[in-house]
């Protein structure tokens, strides 16, 4: 199969056609994601890896956006596919999802307390919002003791 030129953020990148658009993306910035791995079914549940897509007409030049955002992890790249990922609506989108998921985020998380080993905590830096809208206390479940003392 030939490779295929689709445009992301106005840079020309050559893919393989059936790839995926995150995998196409990737190979230049980070993608935030939870949902995707390569190996599995694709549910795009997060929601956090949202771009705009549209189609370069190869005629006219003129390219077509499409209305709503796409998930990069389900979309599958066509020749003349336009990807953005910096705009102010998906830049927007992002820190609304990252407010959502951190909101009921344990405090007491096992995987935040591995000194940054949580992409929860990288996601949240990098594309959330700096500070929270919401004021409401945490739900924090009390620990269960499973043994006796040893």
């Amino acid at each position: 199969m030939s490779e295929i030129t689709i445009s992301i953020n106005g840079q020309d990148v050559k893919a393989q056609p059936g790839q995926r658009v995150i995998e196409v993306i990737q190979t230049l910035e980070d993608v935030p994601h939870y949902c995707y791995h390569p190996g599995l079914s694709i549910v795009a549940s997060c929601r956090l890896c949202a771009v705009e897509l549209g189609q370069k007409d190869p005629e006219t030049g003129e390219v077509k956006m499409i209305p709503k955002m796409m998930m990069s992890c389900e979309a599958v790249v066509r020749d003349g596919m336009v990807v953005k990922t910096t705009t102010e609506k998906v830049t927007t989108h992002r820190e609304e999802i990252m407010a959502y998921l951190l909101i009921n985020h344990p405090l007491d998380c096992p995987v935040c307390d591995q000194a940054g080993e949580c992409h929860l905590q990288d996601y949240s830096y990098g594309h959330g919002q700096s500070q929270s809208e919401f004021f409401e206390f945490k739900n924090k479940e009390s620990r269960k003791e499973v043994g006796g003392d040893v």
